[in-house]
């Protein structure tokens, strides 16, 4: 049995201030910036799972891409069995895509797509999206797997921006851990 893996996480609470759902990009616009702690590559979340990543910041004001927009890409795995992949941003805010999947890929609709923590981004293990088509066409050599976004995206008022800030790494077994020293008599 695997030890679950241990991840030390910052997190600042950011407002949004504005929203463009243009279809060519997802942008937000933050009410923190530099000087609340906000840096560039910093993951949004929210109570549902990934939003997106800062991706420029001002002293008191921070630009964030969606997961949506058609430029983002996350690395993503399967919570039933471990396929990891790439889902990228469509231009719509309702779809992910993973392309580039062997055709017989073990992927079913209604699997739950993961972060890795890949990159460092994000913790491993946010909901990101669920699968919600996989199609197989027979004259292509790729699946083309389709996601719905888990989070509310831009329908959020506060998100939460992390940074994994250590791998702390497997919890250590009890049996490991030193035994505390014994009471001296001088203690008593």
């Amino acid at each position: 049995v695997e030890a679950a893996e241990r991840q030390a996480v910052s997190g600042t609470l950011v407002r949004l201030v504005d929203v463009d759902l243009d279809p060519f990009r997802h942008r937000l616009l933050l009410d923190r910036g530099a000087d609340a702690g906000i840096r560039r590559g910093d993951g949004l979340l929210d109570a549902q799972g990934v939003v997106g990543q800062v991706s420029a910041v001002g002293p008191t004001t921070a630009f964030a891409i969606l997961i949506t927009d058609p430029n983002h890409a996350l690395p993503v795995e399967v919570s039933r069995n471990g396929i990891k992949s790439i889902a990228y941003g469509t231009g719509d805010a309702t779809r992910l895509l993973l392309p580039n999947l062997p055709l017989n890929v073990d992927l079913q609709v209604g699997d739950r797509l993961l972060t890795t923590a890949v990159g460092g981004r994000f913790p491993a293990g946010v909901p990101v999206a669920e699968v919600i088509a996989v199609e197989r066409p027979t004259d292509a050599a790729f699946a083309q797997v389709h996601a719905r976004p888990l989070s509310g995206l831009a329908r959020n008022r506060e998100l939460l921006a992390v940074r994994q800030i250590q791998w702390i790494g497997p919890p250590e077994p009890v049996s490991a851990r030193a035994p505390p020293p014994p009471a001296s008599d001088e203690d008593s």
